[in-house]
């Protein structure tokens, strides 16, 4: 039987976590959680989100793209004084 061959090799297994390797996968093929949806056949997508595992290395990589898009370029290097102002009015409350 299969769960009898494995469980002894790989401590703490479970033939569930198969579901998450996959969503895991096609989402950083893809880019796309509708797909993993699909794939893992779930009615919702908050649902799926569950699944699919985000790695460190991801995260690095959207950084880069954006760093490299120029989307980085736009965001101020220092707070707009009416921000400040709109803080201190917030925490008078």
């Amino acid at each position: 039987m299969f769960t009898r061959d494995v469980k002894p090799a790989v401590p703490g297994y479970r033939f569930h976590d198969n579901r998450h390797t996959a969503a895991t996968r096609v989402l950083r093929v893809s880019g796309n959680l509708k797909i993993a949806k699909e794939l893992l056949r779930h009615s919702s997508i908050t649902t799926t989100a569950k699944y699919a595992h985000v790695m460190q290395s991801d995260v690095m990589e959207a950084m880069e793209k954006a760093a490299r898009s120029g989307a980085a370029a736009s965001i101020p290097d220092e707070i707009p004084d009416e921000a400040i102002s709109v803080s201190r009015a917030a925490k008078k409350i």
